[in-house]
């Protein structure tokens, strides 16, 4: 009886090794059976690129609830790029409406001075007029490309940096008078050449100065330094947040930002992570407390 109970015991055992062994293997077929539709849909939703057209992915499959996925999927990518052909029709038609009243202001400024009557004070301001006007071109334009995603090569030529940083301090000195003499502008390194568009580092000094006017009392430092540009204020500080999605990194600048856009209060902030991303510039804020904040323009395509 005590070896029939033995062998008895043994074959239980036996019989319930055998059984879990039948249903690993029943059950590891069934999750691979199951688990190969999801597989499928993740391998065509990763291969869909960003771009212009984005193929659709496939919608044939045995169950309904991965075509409703799959259809699902193919409704966004409709309405994303439906939603893109509207921005780029929209940049379009801002392109020109905005250069009509530039030629028309243009126009009026050419008559202004062909009457020859105007004194020497009125011809000031009158070229100063015409240089604001190029600048608006200009920075619209730039903005224009911008927005369009554009890398166009013309414009780029050898300048000396210390010089349009000057010229910048200049305009705004004398566009709001009441912020004349508050930057200050220290040439450690004035020499400091760079092969860059000059309009956009005339872009994004003038942002980032007019940030740090904006929203301090205290005076300004710029610092012309051999590695870049170090801009200085002496206010309260940036928000944490602000300070994590302004930092463009040289090795991996040249993407323009996507989720991650900035508010209205900062927009000139934005503009300056584009220019930097653009020129392939570093931005790094080193410095952003009660003591103020300071940002550093590491300068790329040194000449």
């Amino acid at each position: 009886m005590e070896n029939r109970e033995f062998l008895v015991q043994l074959i239980l055992i036996s019989v319930a090794a055998g059984m879990l062994l039948i249903g690993y293997f029943i059950a590891r077929g069934s999750a691979r059976y199951l688990v190969r539709p999801f597989r499928k849909l993740t391998r065509e939703v990763l291969g869909a690129v960003p771009g212009t057209s984005v193929p659709r992915i496939n919608t044939s499959y045995r169950d309904q609830e991965f075509c409703d996925i799959a259809e699902a999927f193919n409704r966004f990518l409709s309405e994303l790029e439906h939603h893109i052909e509207r921005e780029k029709s929209f940049v379009k038609l801002a392109s020109h409406e905005m250069r009509t009243p530039l030629a028309v202001m243009n126009g009026a400024l050419n008559v202004l001075e062909q009457r020859q009557n105007l004194s020497e004070a009125d011809q000031k301001t009158l070229a100063r007029l015409r240089r604001a006007m190029q600048t608006m071109r200009d920075d619209m334009d730039v903005l224009l490309e911008l927005a369009r995603s554009e890398a166009s090569s013309e414009g780029s030529r050898m300048v000396k940096v210390s010089e349009i940083v000057r010229a910048t301090i200049d305009d705004l000195e004398h566009g709001h008078p009441d912020q004349a003499g508050r930057i200050t502008l220290f040439e450690d390194n004035p020499d400091v050449r760079v092969r860059t568009y000059p309009v956009l580092v005339r872009m994004l000094m003038r942002n980032l100065l007019q940030n740090a006017l904006r929203h301090t009392r205290s005076p300004v430092e710029v610092h012309m330094l051999s590695n870049g540009i170090l801009v200085k204020d002496f206010g309260s500080g940036l928000p944490d947040a602000v300070v994590k999605k302004l930092r463009v990194s040289r090795a991996t600048g040249g993407g323009l930002p996507r989720a991650d856009q900035l508010n209205n209060t900062t927009f000139g902030l934005l503009i300056v992570r584009l220019v930097c991303e653009r020129l392939g510039w570093g931005l790094q804020v080193t410095q952003s407390d009660d003591r103020g904040t300071e940002f550093m323009i590491e300068i790329g395509n040194r000449g």
